[in-house]
């Protein structure tokens, strides 16, 4: 038990994934990979970038999940719920009029409740996620995920800054001609004076 307690604990201590929806590809890169997937899911492709921008979600993850969780919806238990997605407890009851609906479902809920809850990477997203026989979830979510082209981000990167001539500082204190202390010339200019000033009144 207290492995398990240590295990979950690392699990949340771990950095967030960049999960937004900047990083989703188009839709028609996504129903490319979903048409090699050979999945029914290519027809929404459309609806995973819909659903990801309406809620900053990356489209790949929900896509990803669905891929872990029943191959793409190839091996379903419920009518188009290609996400095990149990919003009515257990699986045969929890379906879906569409896989546009499941997918509407999906991203929203994995926005709301898992990502705005501090469930911002795939191995916590699992935890709270899949209950049983879960050991190759992470693995495969991040896999397929991995698989789907990335996105550009919104906005342009910043563009590369100019260097500027630096002004020089300020001087301050006395001036130092040559780099010399100004008072080092009064020294010798006084011994300049006291010198002439001795072989003259040696003459009188």
């Amino acid at each position: 038990m207290i492995w398990a307690i240590l295990g979950l604990a690392a699990i949340l201590e771990l950095p967030a994934q960049n999960l937004q929806f900047h990083n989703s590809p188009s839709g028609t890169e996504l129903k490319a990979y979903l048409t090699r997937k050979g999945s029914n899911l290519a027809g929404s492709a459309g609806t995973f970038v819909t659903e990801g921008a309406k809620w900053n979600l990356d489209p790949r993850l929900v896509v990803a999940i669905a891929g872990a969780e029943t191959t793409f919806g190839k091996h379903l238990c419920g009518k188009n719920n290609a996400w095990n997605w149990f919003h009515k407890r257990t699986c045969k009851p929890s379906t879906f009029e569409s896989y546009d609906e499941g997918i509407q479902t999906v991203t929203k809920w994995l926005r709301r409740a898992y990502v705005q809850k501090g469930y911002d990477t795939i191995p916590k997203i699992r935890a709270r996620y899949c209950a049983e026989g879960c050991d190759n979830w992470v693995k495969l979510v991040t896999l397929f995920r991995s698989e789907m082209p990335g996105g550009a981000p919104n906005a342009a990167p910043p563009p590369p800054s100019v260097s500027q001539p630096q002004t020089p500082a300020a001087r301050t204190g006395p001036p130092r001609p040559l780099g010399l202390p100004i008072s080092l010339y009064l020294l010798g200019g006084a011994a300049a004076l006291a010198v002439a000033l001795t072989r003259l009144l040696h003459r009188e």
